[in-house]
C-alpha cells in the first residue's frame, strides 16, 4: 500500500514537471522575437497578397491567368485608355486633389466648421465648373478604391473608438439615448420615403439607414470637449454622447450592409444567401479577433505597435475588396466590426488610461488621406445641375422631418433617465448632423442604383445621393458651431477628479484632426 502512495506522489511530481515544462516552453516560445515576426509577417503578407489579387480583380488562386470573364471585367473597369497614361493622370490628379482640400479643410477649421466640409466644398467646385471639370481627370477604378479603403477605416474606427469601460458604465443611459430614437426614426423615414414619396423600398431603407444615422465626427468633437472642460461631468455627459453616437453609427452600419447584401446583385433577394453571408462575417471576424488579440504576444518586438495597426488594417482592406468583388457586401462590414471592438479592448488593455497609440495612427491615415479623398469624391459626384427644386424640395423635408422626430424621440426616450432635464434636451439636440461617414457607402448605393434590375431603381439612387449630399451641407456645416454653443448654455461646468477622460480626441503626436473642436 505505501508503494502504491510512492507511486501515485512520484506520478503527480512528474506530471507537474510535465506541465510546469510545458508552460515555460509556451511562454518562451510566445515572447520569441523570432516566433511572433514569422506569425505576423505570414499574416501581414497573406492580407495583402488578398488584397491586390482582389484590387486587381485577379483570381486568388491564379494571379497571373487572366479568365475571360476577368478580362472582360478588367476592360470594363479601366476602359480601353493606355495604362501608363491611365495611371499618371489619375495619380497627378489624387496628389492635387490631397494638396488643395487639405488647404480648404485648414480654411473651415479656423471658421470652427468640420474640415469634411471644405472638402465636400472643393469637390462639388470640380464637378460644378467646367473648366475644372475638364481639365482635373481622374478615372473612376480609382475612386472606388480609396472610397474602399475609407470604408475600411470607416467601419473599423466605429467599433475601435468604443472603449469597453465607457461602454460597461454608460450603456444603459446611452442605450436609451440612441438605439429607440434612431430604430423609430428609420420607421419613420421608410414610412416618409416608401409610402408618401412612392420611393422603391430598396432605395427607401437606404434612407432610413443613411439619413437616421448621426455624423460621428462632429458628435465625437464636441463630446471630446464637453469632457476636457469638465461640462456636464456628473452624470458623464460627454461619454454617453459618444457612446451613444457610436452605438448609433454602429446599428446603421449593420442594417444598411444586410440591406445592400439583400437588395442589390448578384444575389439579390435570397434571405438564405443573405443570412450566410453574415455567418461568414461574423466567424470570420472572431477567428481574426483573436489571433491579432493573441499576436504579436512579445510587447518588447521591434515595431510592436505599428505592427499591430498594419496587421488591423490590411486584415480588413483584404476583406472589404475580397468579399465586394465577389458580392458579399456585409460579409466584411461585420467582420471588421468585430475586429475593431475586440482589436480596441486589447489596445486599451496594454495602454490603460490613455488613448492607444494604434487608434493614433489610423486615426492619422483617416484625417490626412482618406477623408480628405472620401468627401471631395462626395462633392465631386453631387452634380447639382441635374437636380430640379421639386427634387431638392423633397430632400429638404427628409433631411428636415428626419431631425425634428429624432429631436423628439429622444427626448421622450430619455424621459426616465436621471439626468437633469437640460442634460437631456442637449443630448436630444446633440444629434442633429447627420450621416457624413456614411456617404461612403451612399457612393456605392449610387453605383449599384445604375445598374439595377429594376427600372425604377437607377433614378432614386441619384436622388438618394442628392438627399445625403443635403444633409451633410444643412446639418453639418454649423452643426459642431451650434452644439458647442448649447454645451455652455444647457450643461454645468464641474470639477470631477473620477471622470476618465482616455479618449480626449487630441492625438498624442500633436497633428489636428478634423474632429478638433475649441470651447
Amino acid at each position: 500500500m505505501e508503494r502504491n502512495v510512492s507511486e501515485d506522489s512520484e506520478k503527480t511530481q512528474t506530471s507537474i514537471k510535465d506541465r510546469s515544462f510545458y508552460k515555460v516552453y509556451k511562454d518562451r516560445l510566445l515572447n520569441s522575437a523570432t516566433f511572433n515576426i514569422f506569425l505576423c509577417y505570414s499574416f501581414i503578407i497573406f492580407f495583402v497578397y488578398i488584397f491586390f489579387v482582389s484590387l486587381f480583380y485577379r483570381d486568388v488562386a491564379n494571379p497571373y491567368t487572366l479568365s475571360a470573364d476577368q478580362a472582360d471585367n478588367s476592360t470594363e473597369i479601366f476602359g480601353d485608355i493606355s495604362i501608363t497614361e491611365f495611371l499618371k493622370s489619375s495619380t497627378l490628379t489624387l496628389f492635387m486633389f490631397l494638396a488643395i482640400t487639405l488647404v480648404f479643410g485648414r480654411i473651415c477649421f479656423y471658421l470652427d466648421i468640420p474640415n469634411l466640409m471644405g472638402y465636400v466644398v472643393f469637390g462639388m467646385l470640380i464637378q460644378n465648373i467646367p473648366i475644372l471639370h475638364d481639365n482635373f481627370v481622374i478615372h473612376e477604378y480609382f475612386i472606388e478604391t480609396l472610397r474602399l479603403l475609407a470604408v475600411v477605416l470607416i467601419v473599423g474606427r466605429t467599433s475601435l473608438n468604443m472603449s469597453y469601460l465607457e461602454f460597461k458604465k454608460h450603456w444603459f443611459n446611452a442605450s436609451m439615448v440612441s438605439m429607440p430614437p434612431t430604430i423609430l426614426n428609420c420607421g419613420w423615414i421608410i414610412f416618409l420615403t416608401h409610402y408618401v414619396f412612392g420611393i422603391p423600398w430598396e432605395i427607401s431603407l437606404c434612407y432610413a439607414f443613411v439619413i437616421g444615422v448621426t455624423a460621428p465626427p462632429v458628435a465625437l468633437a464636441v463630446a471630446g470637449g464637453i469632457v476636457s472642460e469638465k461640462l456636464g461631468t456628473q452624470r458623464g455627459i460627454g461619454q454617453i454622447m459618444r457612446v451613444s453616437a457610436l452605438m448609433d453609427n454602429a446599428f446603421c452600419i449593420a442594417a444598411l450592409n444586410i440591406v445592400l447584401d439583400y437588395s442589390f446583385e448578384p444575389d439579390a433577394y435570397h434571405i438564405p444567401t443573405t443570412a450566410f453571408h453574415l455567418g461568414v462575417g461574423i466567424g470570420t471576424g472572431l477567428i481574426l479577433s483573436w489571433y491579432m488579440f493573441n499576436f504579436p504576444s512579445r510587447s518588447k518586438m521591434a515595431l510592436f505597435l505599428t505592427t499591430r495597426s498594419v496587421m488591423f488594417f490590411v486584415s480588413a482592406a483584404s476583406m472589404l475588396f475580397f468579399f465586394k468583388t465577389i458580392g458579399w457586401y456585409c460579409t466584411a462590414a461585420y467582420a471588421i466590426l468585430l475586429m475593431g471592438y475586440i482589436c480596441g479592448t486589447k489596445y486599451r488593455m496594454d495602454e490603460p488610461g490613455r488613448k492607444p497609440f494604434e487608434q493614433n495612427y489610423l486615426d492619422n491615415v483617416w484625417n490626412l488621406f482618406l477623408e480628405p479623398w472620401l468627401f471631395t469624391f462626395v462633392g465631386y459626384f453631387f452634380k447639382i445641375r441635374e437636380y430640379n427644386w421639386t427634387t431638392i424640395g423633397i430632400c429638404v423635408i427628409i433631411v428636415v422631418s428626419s431631425v425634428l422626430v429624432k429631436i423628439l424621440l429622444t427626448l421622450i426616450s430619455t424621459s426616465c433617465l436621471k439626468l437633469r432635464f437640460a442634460e437631456k434636451v442637449y443630448l436630444s439636440i446633440a444629434f442633429i448632423p447627420r450621416g457624413s461617414i456614411q456617404v461612403a457607402n451612399s457612393i456605392m448605393i449610387l453605383n449599384l442604383s445604375k445598374t439595377h434590375s429594376l427600372s425604377t431603381i437607377p433614378s432614386a439612387g441619384q436622388d438618394f445621393y442628392a438627399t445625403v449630399v443635403i444633409a451633410l451641407i444643412l446639418t453639418t456645416t454649423f452643426g459642431q458651431r451650434f452644439l458647442r454653443f448649447a454645451a455652455r448654455k444647457l450643461l454645468k461646468a464641474e470639477n470631477s477628479q473620477s471622470v476618465n477622460i482616455e479618449h480626449n480626441l487630441s492625438p498624442k503626436d500633436g497633428v489636428e484632426t478634423s474632429t478638433s473642436i475649441r470651447f
